[in-house]
Parts: C-alpha cells; sequence; structure tokens
C-alpha cells in the first residue's frame, strides 16, 4: 500500500507539473521551433505514463504472488480500452492520447482488482521459499 501511494502522489506532481510548466521547459530544451505539444498533450501523456507506472507496479505485486494470467488479462484488458478509444474520432493526437490514459487506466484497474482479491486469499505457503530459492540462483551485483 506504502509503494501504491507514494506511486501515485509522485504521478500525480508529474502530471500538474507537465500541464504547468511542461511546454515551456519542452520550448527551451527542444527550441520553440521543434517543440509542438501544448499543455493538454503533456497533460494527457504524463497521465497515461503515469497510470501506466501504476499498472506495472501493481503486476509486480500480481506476479509475486503467482498471479500470471491475472496480470495478463489486466494487460490485454488496457489494449482493448487502447482500441475502443482510439478507433473514433479525427483529431489524432488527442486519440492516441486519450486511448493512451484510457488504455494504462483500464489496465491499472484490473491490475488493482486482480492484487486485492489475490490478497484477500492469502500468500501461497510456498512463495517465499521459492522466491527465496530463485533469488538464491541470481548473481548478486554490487
Amino acid at each position: 500500500r506504502k509503494l501504491v501511494v507514494v506511486v501515485v502522489g509522485l504521478c500525480i506532481i508529474g502530471v500538474f507539473a507537465a500541464a504547468l510548466v511542461g511546454p515551456f521547459v519542452g520550448k527551451l530544451l527542444f527550441g520553440a521551433e521543434n517543440f509542438v505539444l501544448g499543455n493538454r498533450d503533456l497533460a494527457l501523456l504524463t497521465a497515461g505514463t503515469a497510470y501506466f507506472i501504476l499498472a506495472l507496479t501493481l503486476a509486480q505485486g500480481l506476479i509475486a504472488l503467482r498471479g500470471y494470467v491475472a496480470a495478463a488479462m489486466a494487460w490485454l484488458a488496457g489494449i482493448v480500452g487502447f482500441v475502443i478509444v482510439c478507433a473514433p474520432g479525427n483529431d489524432l493526437f488527442l486519440r492516441v492520447e486519450l486511448a493512451f490514459v484510457a488504455g494504462s487506466a483500464v489496465a491499472s484497474a484490473a491490475m488493482a482488482i486482480a492484487l486485492v482479491l489475490r490478497m484477500r486469499r492469502g500468500v501461497p505457503d510456498d512463495a517465499v521459499n521459492e522466491l527465496v530459492e530463485h533469488i538464491g540462483h541470481e548473481p548478486l551485483e554490487i
């Protein structure tokens, strides 16, 4: 829960920062003639990225609890959400931006639901032993 709270908090800060100062920073870094994205574009792209990061975070929890199929189904639901939102409309940038937000949000929601359900069932007894066994075979790089 703490990790999810930190991820969500950082993502919210990122979306507001992108919306408020993103175009200014983009023009400063890449030049006004080369940077064409506005506040809305950057806010939507950052929101999509935020949901995607949240989905990745939740997927790690599912994988740790052996929810491989649930994680895969959540990603598939996100793909379906992306296609449904991206298909209609004329403005290419806006369609893709909205679809990125929708697909990532659907994947995040599906991951969250699957993770909560799996956590309520409890951690499998041999999951910790399996994790220790896998870690023991990996080289430690410091």
